[in-house]
């Protein structure tokens, strides 16, 4: 069986033929479409805000890296390579349920595993400090107002919306406030 991942010698390289190495799989983060597709069970919007907190961690600088080792804290008996997985199956596999202790399981659906459940307590409680330490570090511009509304827009239409300006005039810090 011949492999399709070679080229005749002399072809013009293909830049995307190295995306599924594995070197470069920790660095893409949690698709943003699988996780969106997962969202859709969701008509709770602390659940789908949840998902897309930790997918939107996993693009930053030392992703689930990061958010693994703040929770080690919390689950020492866990090592950080076995949260970093549960925290992708968390916010991809349909499977597995995002459910909070302050809340009743559905009748219809058994109920979450307690270590779940701890994890999106332990997860939500981590996204109320980060959000919490990003508004006391943002300052609303005109600017920002603008770029809220349209992304409010954005989110009430169901399109993708393009914010056009000045470079360094804060649409980027707004966006990701």
């Amino acid at each position: 069986m011949s492999s399709t991942r070679h080229a005749p010698e002399g072809a013009a390289i293909s830049y995307e033929k190295y995306m599924s190495s594995p070197e470069y799989a920790e660095l893409r983060g949690i698709p943003g479409t699988t996780v969106a597709a997962k969202t859709q069970l969701y008509t709770d919007a602390r659940k789908r805000s949840l998902l897309f907190f930790l997918q939107s961690l996993s693009l930053k600088d030392g992703g689930l890296q990061r958010v693994t080792q703040t929770l080690l804290e919390r689950f020492p008996d866990h090592s950080e390579a076995e949260l970093a997985h549960f925290l992708v199956e968390f916010c991809i596999n349909p499977k597995l349920v995002v459910q909070f202790s302050d809340e009743e399981s559905p009748p219809n659906q058994p109920s979450s595993v307690p270590f779940y459940t701890e994890i999106a307590d332990a997860v939500r409680e981590l996204q109320a400090r980060y959000e919490a330490k990003i508004k006391s570090d943002f300052v609303l511009t005109t600017i920002g107002k603008e770029v809220f509304e349209t992304l409010d827009h954005a989110l009430a239409i169901g399109k993708m919306v393009v914010i056009e300006g000045e470079s360094g005039s804060g649409k980027t810090t707004a966006a990701e406030a």
